[in-house]
């Protein structure tokens, strides 16, 4: 049997009077204490009578994840810092949610695109129908029975178009803008002696043949299509235009696509006694009236 010593608590035999460990004496009196051993654990704890013994699904598991006051890893740290989901927080992401919002956008998407090429088609087809429908010879067409109410030097450019004008006045006529702008001040004042309302109804068109079109074409000019108009004018004058109240005529015009502009002929026409006027007003500005004797 062993003891320990009193001194120092060092493990000493029976037979040893002087600590090894401390050196004091060991008096003979002393009990030997005896360490006492501990009852070895059994692996199923007593069950109280009558208490159902739980089975392995009904008993807690232990929460394996660790304690939000417990500090993070280098690792989730990093995870934090990179934007990364909260240690321990929900990271299944709502795929249901997300399928729902990307099938809407990618819906709206086709729908503006639809929408896109629908217009695009449509502005397609409409500038088809000006350009080569003869769509666009009724402006001039209308720009010319306007110029015939009001004598307004815009309306008849409009009705001419920019290249024929500038062929009839220069090439055709061997004036210039000047003396055309001043013939046309001059029939725009006759607006103030003349009211006259005009009204106009398109009855028959028919295309003319490229051999027709071909009798058009003037020095570089070329004109590439053309129309005979049919067009019931309806005329109402006062004053000392009265009398061309109720009468209603049928006139063909001619209306040419020369070089990029629509032109009525019939417009056209009158550039020679506008240029006309032009020159007697020309030839008036030099005239001193206060020197003439009446």
């Amino acid at each position: 049997m062993s003891k320990i010593c009193p001194n120092c608590q060092a493990a000493i035999s029976d037979d040893d009077k002087f600590c090894a460990a401390c050196g004091a004496e060991i008096e003979a009196a002393s009990e030997p204490v005896v360490q006492a051993e501990a009852e070895p654990e059994t692996e199923e704890a007593a069950v109280p009578t009558g208490e159902a013994v739980p089975t392995a699904s009904e008993a807690e598991v232990p929460d394996q994840q660790p304690s939000m006051a417990e500090p993070l890893s280098a690792e989730q740290n990093q995870e934090v810092s990179q934007g990364a989901v909260p240690y321990g927080a929900q990271t299944v992401p709502d795929m249901q949610g997300q399928a729902v919002k990307k099938s809407g956008g990618k819906g709206l998407l086709i729908a503006i695109i639809v929408i896109i090429i629908a217009l695009c088609v449509g502005a397609g087809f409409l500038l088809y129908f000006i350009l080569f429908s003869g769509g666009g010879y009724k402006s001039a067409l209308e720009s010319y029975i306007e110029y015939m109410e009001s004598y307004d030097q815009d309306d008849l450019v409009k009705a001419i178009g920019n290249d024929a004008l500038v062929y009839y006045v220069e090439e055709e006529y061997e004036s210039d803008m000047e003396t055309f702008n001043k013939g046309c001040d001059l029939m725009e004042n006759m607006n103030d002696i003349v009211d006259v309302d005009v009204d106009y109804r398109i009855t028959d068109s028919t295309e003319m043949s490229s051999d027709e079109l071909k009798d058009y074409e003037a020095g570089d000019y070329k004109v590439t299509e053309g129309y005979m108009v049919d067009v019931e004018i309806a005329m109402n004058g006062d004053g000392i235009m009265s009398g061309l109240s109720g009468q209603n005529n049928t006139e063909t015009l001619t209306v040419i696509k020369f070089g990029s502009d629509w032109c009525v002929v019939e417009a056209a026409e009158t550039v020679e006694s506008i240029i006309q006027a032009g020159e007697g007003a020309n030839a008036l500005s030099g005239i001193d009236f206060d020197e003439l004797d009446f």
